[in-house]
């Protein structure tokens, strides 16, 4: 039987939920936050995206990357390529 180091290790990362009356925004908004990550403002996006649970379309989520200081262009970019979309679930 294998030790307690030699099994894979699994982590699971819960990161925050946002509440919408739109199931369709939920994707976008877990897009957003994946890219705020890749610029690394994860925590910053997700306190975004709490606060303003009602605004949750792309030209919401692009100013939000504008007002934490990301770049607008990378941001919007990976949001209409889905990068980060493997990281999903």
């Amino acid at each position: 039987m294998p030790s307690a180091a030699e099994l894979p290790r699994l982590a699971l990362v819960v990161i925050g939920l946002v509440y919408s009356d739109s199931i369709d925004v939920m994707p976008l908004a877990a897009l957003a936050s994946e890219a705020a990550a890749d610029q690394g403002a994860l925590w910053k996006m997700r306190d975004q995206l709490l606060e303003h649970q009602d605004k949750l379309q792309v030209a919401d989520l692009v100013s939000y990357a504008d007002r934490l200081g990301l770049d607008v262009w990378r941001s919007t970019e990976e949001l209409q390529r889905h990068v980060g979309a493997n990281r999903i679930a």
